[in-house]
């Protein structure tokens, strides 16, 4: 400050002040006197900085005027308020005659020199001599008749300072003046020197300020000074009637923000002081319905909360699911001063619980996924207030979870081990010490910041004082609290003896570790030998028994297949090759079994090509697996929340919209974590994804309630943003309805109608649509709709809705009235969107009269040579593999074709079954045949193949 000091005084220490250059100075030391006031003595003047004033030409010349003067205008009252004692009687007198002579003869200069006088005589502070009096009173008798400038208005409010008695007739004549900044700024100034007169002005000023803010007529800036008088001379509340104030808080809804915000100071601060509830009710119908966030959360967090305010709960309870952080955080801590109120502590634990499943679907948390509870928690500070008890039973309902939960996440935040601490003193029986131990020793080192070794001394304390702690410490640990305890010397004594106590309470410790080892036992492998599928089918058929074990071994090698990177080139046309068995074939539990643990464990591994195609199959698991597919639903709900902008949308809502159709009781757990996958930067999703996306949330059909918290806020914000475009009026509109009757709704009325009153601001054509969202949305609301039409008529035209218009009369006359909300959606009877259930296979097919006839003549085998060479025998078993895959009568077998042709493996694995089926389907048709044969002769065939001497091994 010395420097700063020195700095701009050196302009006045100079033998020749260059004056022109000296405004910006005084304007600097001026700015920084008002913010320190104690830095007054550091600005000393040597002598008074008065020289331009007293040229010759500024008093003889009438048209004169120079930068000079100006500058000396401004740096005079400055030297007075900081140097007073360089300022003779005679020297002051001097400058208050030039003064008066330029006021009378320069017409230039009059306006400057009328401001400057008004400030020295201010600044003067009522400090006058005689003489000085008799001038300064000669100055005022000139100015009550020629007040024609804001500037001499100013200057004659100064010279109502010169008599400690107020003089009745300039003080009226002072009053009487158009409202201005410097009549304002004057009488600030005047009452700060004259305190008596404060009752005086401030009525008169009311009176003055009620000629512009009761009549609809005035112009912005004249509204815009009335209440920035009022706010600026501290009018005092007990000044206002309550009516009063509600008539101005009509100009809460001025399309000026500048004007809002004034008439808010005022309200405010009449609020504030007389808590008055109606005034209150007011304030927040603003909050709920203004545009601009920053207004909106200026009011909600500077209004007087009281634990009465009962009228408050419907309003704040919708805030608490605001589009705006802040505001859903202020409307959270007032929902938490009326706890004791009935109804209220219900509301809480609901908010709670959303965010109780947000928590467990999140492997990482942060402060704001535990601000509620922060708020809760803190809201038990003092006891003695008379929602600390309904807060307390609320927390204790949550305390198991949340320290269950904390406990087991790898970081934890500052926030989230002051909860701990806090909830560990309410309910210690819920705590595993050996989880905490890890968390205590993260936080409590050397370099860790400030707020988290607090933090964790805080939960240190808690365990120390609840639990037996002191049992569980380990020497790793008391080698991290000694580091602890070197690194506090540097802190501040304060922290040195919160450390001390807190580590002196442990007392003796018993240093056992404990390692346990899992010794949870892996699952065996499952063998695809064909005899543990033929062994429990029927011996005296065995083309059917053939078929079985071909199913179980097919199915078994795909699965290695599927699940062994080794063979990713594979790994889709193994897939085709499951899902191709899965639709020509009913499948047994056995079977069922294999496909589950694949599909299972492939949606943990695999690439996004297989990914793809098993999303483009999932009808046919659903329909193969029935509610057995209800084991993947939460492997599916991973994939779709890991590859979601990844992998093809459209397919992972597709599957998303059979999981709601079909296997709707799993899923509903998960539905609230894909949902906040869908909805994150919906703002910026094309409007065909943004459509799906509608038509999805409206398949959830009444549980969207359980999730419209998340839907509803990024939907409205993106009606909006994308007002003005054509999808939007023609169905994102009318999405927002069906969701609404749907879910509910109601907790987001305010949002709602400041939605449709912004995106009608921006598009006209949506007027038909905004009153179908008022009519639905007022239904909802009953009675609770009649604080929102005032303003939705001044918008909306309600005689285009004959329902509207009989809903909103019903409402404002008391009468009842019958919801009109008859949608196709809840109409049981109403042609539904949804796809045909998956028909129901019949049980596996247990006998060979009922599989697919294939004839043995249909087979062209063709019969090896004894002397074949290996070139020969190569060929021919390669033209047999074709034959024998081709005509299986196994589908398992013929959907193996092309994979088996092309992998050794899984040919050797299935070829002999394959044959096999062959063979004894040969045998039978020999038995029941009496016709001579046509085809080779299988007996022959196998002869000539193991008893020829070339053939490969």
């Amino acid at each position: 400050m010395k420097m700063i000091t020195k700095f701009l005084m050196a302009r006045f220490e100079i033998s020749n002040i260059n004056y022109e250059k000296i405004i910006g100075v005084c304007e600097a030391i001026q700015a920084i006197i008002k913010e320190y006031p104690v830095s007054i003595p550091s600005f000393k003047f040597k002598t008074v900085p008065s020289d331009p004033i007293f040229t010759k030409e500024l008093v003889s010349n009438k048209t004169y005027t120079s930068p000079s003067v100006v500058a000396a205008y401004t740096a005079i009252p400055l030297a007075l308020l900081t140097s007073p004692d360089i300022f003779t009687e005679d020297k002051m007198l001097k400058i208050f005659e030039v003064y008066d002579k330029v006021i009378k003869k320069n017409k230039i200069l009059r306006n400057e020199t009328l401001y400057a006088l008004g400030n020295l005589i201010f600044s003067k502070r009522m400090a006058f001599s005689t003489k000085q009096v008799d001038l300064l009173s000669g100055i005022q008798r000139q100015l009550v008749d020629s007040l024609d400038s804001d500037e001499s208005i100013f200057c004659f409010i100064s010279l109502l300072t010169l008599s400690p008695k107020l003089n009745t007739r300039y003080a009226d004549t002072a009053l009487d003046q158009k409202l201005s900044d410097l009549y304002v700024d004057g009488f600030d100034r005047f009452l700060q020197l004259c305190p008596t007169s404060t009752e005086t002005v401030h009525l008169r000023l009311i009176t003055i300020a009620n000629n512009i803010l009761l009549k609809q007529d005035q112009s912005q800036t004249q509204i815009l000074l009335a209440f920035q008088a009022l706010s600026q001379l501290k009018v005092s509340p007990n000044s206002y009637s309550e009516n009063l104030i509600l008539e101005y808080c009509y100009h809460l809804k001025n399309p000026s923000l500048t004007v809002r915000k004034a008439a808010a100071d005022v309200i405010l601060h009449f609020q504030n002081v007389t808590k008055s509830s109606a005034v209150s009710k007011r304030l927040l119908d603003v909050v709920a319905i203004d545009h601009d966030e920053d207004f909106r959360i200026d009011l909600l967090q500077h209004l007087s909360k009281s634990t009465s305010d009962t009228y408050a709960i419907f309003t704040v309870h919708g805030l608490i699911r605001d589009t705006d952080d802040e505001i859903r955080h202020e409307a959270f801590k007032y929902l938490t001063i009326l706890a004791e109120h009935s109804g209220v502590p219900e509301l809480i634990t609901a908010r709670l619980n959303e965010f109780a499943v947000d928590l467990t679907i999140k492997s990482t948390v942060k402060k704001q996924d535990l601000e509620p509870f922060l708020v809760i928690s803190d809201g038990l500070d003092d006891p003695a207030q008379p929602y600390a008890e309904p807060l307390r039973s609320i927390l204790l309902q949550f305390a198991p979870f949340l320290i269950g939960h904390l406990s087991k996440l790898k970081l934890l935040p500052p926030a989230a081990l002051q909860l701990l601490a806090q909830l560990i003193s309410i309910n210690s029986t819920s705590v595993d010490i050996n989880l905490l131990l890890p968390h205590i020793t993260h936080a409590l080192q050397p370099y860790s910041s400030r707020s988290k070794l607090k933090a964790g001394i805080a939960l240190l304390k808690s365990l120390l004082t609840n639990t037996d702690f002191n049992t569980h410490v380990t020497i790793e640990d008391l080698a991290t609290f000694d580091r602890l305890l070197t690194s506090s010397v540097a802190e501040t004594e304060e922290f040195q003896i919160s450390v001390l106590t807190t580590l002196s309470s442990i007392g003796a410790i018993r240093p056992e570790i404990l390692n346990l080892e899992d010794q949870s036992n892996k699952e065996p492998k499952f063998s695809h030998s064909p005899n543990t599928f033929i062994n429990t089918q029927d011996p005296h058929d065995p083309v059917a028994a053939l078929v079985y074990t071909s199913l179980g071994v097919t199915l078994s090698v795909l699965s290695d297949i599927l699940l062994d990177t080794s063979f990713e080139t594979l790994h889709t046309l193994a897939l085709q090759a499951v899902f191709t068995i899965l639709k020509s074939n009913p499948l047994d539990n056995t079977l069922l079994t294999i496909v589950l643990d694949c599909i299972n464990k492939l949606l943990e591994v695999g690439e996004s090509s297989t990914i793809t195609t098993l999303l483009n199959n999932v009808p046919t698991l659903i329909k193969s697996l029935g509610s057995r597919f209800a084991v993947l639903v939460p492997k599916f709900v991973d994939l779709v929340c890991t590859h979601w902008g990844s992998l093809d949308d459209h397919l992972l809502l597709r599957l998303t919209e059979w999981m709601v159709m079909f296997q709707k009781k799993n899923f509903l757990p998960h539905i609230l974590k894909v949902t906040i996958i869908f909805t994150e930067n919906f703002q910026s999703l094309p409007k065909e994804r943004v459509e799906d996306l509608l038509s999805l949330f409206i398949s959830y059909g009444e549980s969207i309630s359980l999730v419209d918290h998340v839907v509803i806020p990024p939907l409205l914000d993106y009606i909006i943003f994308h007002a003005k475009e054509e999808h939007v009026q023609q169905s994102v509109i009318g999405r927002l309805d069906e969701i609404l009757v749907l879910g509910g709704g109601k907790p987001f009325a305010y949002q709602i109608f400041r939605t449709i009153i912004a995106a009608y601001a921006k598009n006209k054509a949506l007027h038909k649509q905004c009153l179908d969202i008022i009519l639905h949305t007022g239904e909802m609301l009953g009675d609770q709709f009649r604080s929102h039409i005032p303003l939705l008529e001044s918008i909306f035209d309600f005689t285009q809705s004959i329902d509207l218009c009989k809903l909103s009369t019903c409402v404002m006359t008391n009468k009842p009235y019958q919801p009109l909300l008859k949608l196709s959606i809840g109409d049981p009877n109403a042609p539904q969107r949804i796809p045909r259930a998956p028909a129901v296979h019949p049980d596996v097919t247990k006998s060979s009269a009922n599989l697919p006839q294939i004839s043995i003549d249909a087979i062209d085998l063709k019969l090896p040579k004894a002397d074949f060479d290996e070139l020969a025998w190569t060929t021919w078993f390669e033209d047999l593999v074709r034959v024998v895959f081709s005509k299986s009568q196994s589908r398992a077998i013929t959907a193996c074709r092309e994979i088996a042709i092309r992998h050794n493996t899984i040919l050797s694995s299935l070829f002999p079954i394959a044959f096999a089926i062959l063979y004894y389907l040969w045998c039978q048709e020999k038995a029941n045949s009496t016709k001579k044969e046509k085809t080779v002769n299988y007996d022959t065939f196998l002869k000539t193949i193991f008893n020829s001497p070339t053939t490969p091994l």
